[in-house]
């Protein structure tokens, strides 16, 4: 079987997931997100609970991040993390090592899955295309090219 490449954003930190071998999601609200069902519509259905602003497209775009980092990936899955942070600006590459973990410790990304981190490469060494496909808008996607 062949790994998932997936890509992740974590806005608000930059080295703590790399020192401390970690991805991670926000959503407290929803708070732990194994109570989840592995159904994306239920998913969906609870957000516009949660979250009662959102658009109709807003909660389904979201409910697939959710559900991704929750039963998409699987343990040995690539996961590629741009750090945004100056003037480094490199961008981790890891593996997925662990299942999913809930920290409610007050950290921006209290939804985790271990990672470890095996390469951290410049951003200027990319393609414009590879830069372009680990800059999607979407806090946890798949990487398809």
């Amino acid at each position: 079987m062949t790994e998932s490449v997936w890509g992740i954003h974590m806005k608000e930190m930059c080295k703590e997931p790399v020192v401390n071998g970690f991805i991670g999601i926000g959503w407290k609200t929803m708070r732990n997100l194994s109570d989840l069902p592995d159904d994306r519509k239920e998913i969906r259905k609870l957000i516009q609970i949660a979250y009662p602003r959102h658009s109709s497209y807003t909660a389904g775009s979201d409910a697939g991040v959710l559900y991704r980092f929750l039963y998409g990936v699987s343990i040995g899955d690539i996961v590629v993390y741009p750090d945004t942070s100056k003037p480094d600006r490199l961008v981790h590459i890891g593996k997925i090592a662990g299942d999913y973990q809930y920290f409610p410790d007050g950290n921006p990304y209290p939804s985790r899955r271990s990672v470890n981190w095996i390469a951290h490469i410049p951003r200027d060494y990319f393609s414009e295309s590879s830069r372009s496909s680990i800059s999607a808008r979407k806090t946890f996607y798949k990487i398809k090219k």
